[in-house]
């Protein structure tokens, strides 16, 4: 075999010319589940299942705890068991691997940037799955290679880490079909650049109504609004909507959560570093506040949601990948770029109302520096999915890191897109808002001018307008 895993191994073959779907001779990778594997992981799944079941049970006032913990566990535990025996059917990884590759074709800026192997249905089975062969050099093998050990290849792999960020930011927010095993060996950089997403037995869904209340959630948590992350978390299910309607526990929730989630996600650095921030929070007022807050959760558990164990198990696989490559990567300011460009491109109700929050805090001034932030990061995700687009395209890539700069005297990929917005003819929420500000901004310096006027008349009364 040319790769081997604890339930299957995989073999290079070449399917004859009149067996090919082509026409022509062809190379593919065929994954052979390994003998007997079903039976071993039911059993060991059940008996895992009895042990947690019996503390589900276990009386007595002061076990209450226990029995929430357990409970809680075992939510999670029958989704993972479920997702786990789906990923021993090589049937359903045959189709998850067909669909995924339709939905990230579907995406105009990952077309050309990520590349999804076909599966050949009509060689697979409930043991075996058949897929083209792709070649290029694996994620695991390129933090490895002595070659790459400088700084034009630290520069290379947090290209990768970036590009890969970006793809599985349109799968959770986009498609709502994420690749739920994102490990390095599961990832191919192709000799033209582009990113291979390799094993689809893990994947998740994350429903529409989901996918827009996690931007909400990011496009508030950028801005700092923390009072308004805590209704986001009701929405997806960690808060109890109870505790949340309550003002006095908001009082105790809020500057908790605040702090919490800005050191978690906000701040870069490994988990030392977030573990520092969080004891130097325990010695001060906020400290004070999550006392109370620990009385409080008894009462009113944050609780994971059973379908978020896989998103966050990506996530936090694809913070390690950002952390090997930049000590100081922060999660929530790599994801902004495609936050950015969802606020500006999606003209939905729900996510108006974001844009709007975002720009303008809930007040009626509008925050130049995050329309900044906005535009530069709309620009970085923009011009860096164009380039690595054409470099697919043209055919000229390398195994290197792409420059997103434009040549002189010509407009960018984001500056485009951006004048498009700005003059759509069909109108949207975008030049509503500029409208807005170009109103308010004529009414100030018309009074500014009347006022002025008003001054030099003779025998003005002062302060009359």
């Amino acid at each position: 075999p040319v790769a081997a895993a604890s339930i299957g191994q995989v073999y290079k073959a070449v399917l004859r010319a009149d067996a090919s779907p082509t026409g022509e001779r062809m190379t593919v990778a065929v994954k052979c589940q390994r003998p007997n594997i079903l039976e071993t992981v039911t059993l060991d799944l059940l008996t895992i299942r009895g042990v947690v079941d019996f503390f589900c049970t276990v009386p007595g006032e002061g076990n209450k705890k226990l029995r929430q913990d357990a409970q809680g566990l075992l939510a999670v535990l029958d989704l993972a068991a479920t997702r786990f025996l789906e990923e021993l059917d090589y049937l359903q990884e045959a189709a998850n691997g067909a669909r995924f590759e339709r939905e990230m074709n579907a995406v105009p800026v990952m077309r050309d940037v990520v590349k999804v192997p076909s599966v050949l249905l009509d060689y697979s089975s409930r043991y075996v799955i058949t897929q083209e062969w792709v070649e290029g050099v694996k994620l695991t093998d390129l933090e490895g290679d002595p070659k790459y050990a400088n700084e034009e290849g630290a520069a290379l792999r947090a290209d990768v880490v970036r590009k890969l960020l970006n793809a599985y930011m349109v799968q959770f927010l986009e498609t709502g079909f994420l690749h739920a095993d994102p490990h390095p060996g599961n990832f191919l950089i192709q000799p033209d650049g582009r990113l291979c997403i390799m094993d689809y037995g893990m994947m998740t869904e994350i429903l529409p109504d989901q996918r827009l209340a996690f931007v909400e959630y990011m496009a508030h948590l950028t801005a700092g609004q923390y009072s308004k992350t805590l209704d986001d978390l009701v929405t997806l299910g960690f808060v109890s909507e109870e505790l949340a309607k309550d003002p006095a526990k908001r009082e105790v929730v809020g500057p908790v959560l605040a702090q919490t989630l800005s050191a978690l996600y906000a701040e870069g650095g490994g988990l030392d570093k977030k573990v520092e921030i969080l004891d130097q929070q325990a010695q001060s007022r906020i400290g004070e506040i999550g006392d109370k807050l620990e009385e409080l959760s008894k009462e009113y558990p944050i609780t994971l949601p059973p379908y978020f164990i896989l998103i966050l198990r990506a996530f936090g696989t694809l913070e390690g990948l950002g952390l090997s490559t930049n000590s100081d990567f922060a999660i929530l300011e790599e994801c902004f770029p495609y936050i950015a460009r969802r606020l500006l491109s999606d003209d939905s109700p729900r996510m108006r109302s974001a844009l709007r929050t975002f720009i303008y805090g809930g007040g009626d001034r509008l925050n130049v520096a995050k329309v900044e932030d906005l535009t530069r990061g709309f620009g970085s995700f923009t011009n860096a999915m164009e380039a690595e687009r054409k470099v697919a395209v043209t055919g000229e890539g390398s195994l290197a890191v792409r420059s997103s700069a434009t040549p002189s005297g010509q407009l960018d990929a984001a500056t485009k897109e951006l004048l498009e917005l700005m003059f759509a003819p069909e109108g949207n929420y975008v030049q509503e808002l500029i409208i807005e500000e170009a109103v308010r901004a004529v009414d100030s310096l018309s009074r500014d001018a009347l006022v002025q006027v008003w001054q030099r008349l003779p025998g003005a009364p002062p302060g009359a307008l």
